[in-house]
């Protein structure tokens, strides 16, 4: 699992947030982007960032690291 995946699930569900909510605080319509971050699917797309942080309460240097490490080890992956 991808290290930025493991710390979105484990800070939303700390918050008590459901994807649905989480996702509306975004300002999505639907919970199926939440799930598929959590799932590693594909990124949490940057414009939505900062406001992720905020609601989450998340340290931006954990959510840095961990996006360092999953981008490092997709480039190990391919090489």
């Amino acid at each position: 699992m991808r290290e930025s995946a493991k710390l979105f699930k484990e800070l939303r569900v700390k918050k008590n947030l459901s994807q649905r909510e989480l996702a509306t605080k975004l300002g999505y319509t639907s919970p199926q982007l939440v799930s598929n971050w959590e799932r590693g699917l594909c990124n949490v797309p940057t414009k939505n960032l900062k406001t992720l942080v905020k609601i989450l309460k998340a340290r931006k240097d954990d959510v840095h690291t961990a996006l360092i490490t999953d981008y490092s080890n997709k480039i190990l992956r391919h090489m």
